[in-house]
């Protein structure tokens, strides 16, 4: 196991120590930002139902910047293993109050989803353009290396606008650049 790292925040103002933030939640808070952003700009302002795909370190943080001050009815959770659904289902009922539905497959927990977030270490892609609603907006979050990927490229075909946080990056990480 890695060690920990730390980010150290001090004050401009007189020196003092403000806050020592781990660096692996300090990213989960990023890339959930980012994703809560792009959701907040391009997805339908009547979104009430939000899919996510994976159920690991990162999922609570994407569900929590989407869920923060929007008015989601329900939030449709999709795991391989049944235990790691419950158990995240009942995490985000816990913490944000919404109502959650546990799905048996990707397909399913993305009917009826006007947002979907997927955040695997999937090598295969796993979500195709059908299985997405007309007008869904989809953020892909975990697939970050040449090895991984989450989506088959027909999504791009039906795409009105695709965005990322750093190009560069992402045609130096992805499996088709």
């Amino acid at each position: 196991m890695a060690p920990a790292r730390f980010l150290l925040l001090w004050s401009a103002e007189d020196g003092s120590l403000v806050a020592v933030i781990e660096a692996f939640a300090l990213g989960n808070l990023r890339t959930g930002g980012i994703s809560g952003v792009a959701a907040d700009w391009m997805a339908r302002k009547d979104a009430k139902v939000m899919a996510i795909v994976g159920t690991g370190k990162q999922a609570l943080a994407q569900v929590g910047h989407h869920a923060r001050g929007a008015s989601y009815r329900a939030l449709r959770i999709h795991s391989p293993r049944e235990d790691s659904r419950q158990a995240f289902a009942a995490k985000a009922r816990e913490e944000f109050g919404m109502e959650t539905v546990t799905c048996a497959s990707a397909s399913e927990a993305c009917r009826g989803a006007q947002i979907v977030t997927i955040v695997t270490r999937a090598a295969q892609p796993f979500l195709t353009a059908a299985m997405l609603e007309k007008g869904a907006h989809l953020n892909a979050v975990g697939a970050i290396a040449p090895d991984r990927e989450e989506f088959a490229q027909d999504v791009f075909a039906r795409a009105t606008l695709v965005a990322v946080d750093n190009l560069a990056g992402v045609q130096q990480l992805s499996a088709n650049s």
